[in-house]
């Protein structure tokens, strides 16, 4: 799945953004996420890190734009959470580091397999878990 593998450097707190979110949701372990787009703002930094990715997202119309890279380490459980309208869909596309990984959406278990994408309302409660050896 290169080049949408999530780049090493992403994986080591190097996010541009200061909202906190990763911080506060999840319980166990530790989550990163590495912004492209959130709420219709581009983070035009990280962009540039990834332009194959960033070019494969724009040429996909959608009418609100939300993008990132998110990393799991070992142990790691993001906290039963849900979107606030159930106007976008989630798209889970796990890349690398998947054995061991599973996530909860409403009442159905999801084992994570590398390439296999996940479509889900966001407004649904989900969770995620991640019990592998190598960071998801």
């Amino acid at each position: 799945f290169q080049p949408l593998r999530i780049p090493a450097w992403a994986s080591k707190n190097a996010v541009d953004s200061t909202d906190g979110h990763g911080q506060l949701s999840h319980d166990t372990g530790e989550w990163n996420v590495f912004y492209l787009s959130l709420h219709e703002v581009a983070f035009d930094r990280n962009r540039a890190m990834c332009p194959r990715t960033c070019a494969l997202l724009d040429s996909v119309p959608r009418p609100y734009e939300h993008a990132f890279f998110s990393a799991l380490t070992p142990g790691s459980h993001i906290i039963k959470h849900h979107g606030p309208t159930n106007k976008k869909l989630r798209i889970h596309l796990p890349l690398a580091g998947v054995a061991g990984s599973c996530m909860r959406v409403a009442d159905g278990m999801h084992e994570a397999e590398e390439g296999k994408a996940l479509v889900f309302d966001d407004s649904f409660e989900h969770e995620a878990w991640h019990a592998g050896a190598e960071t998801r």
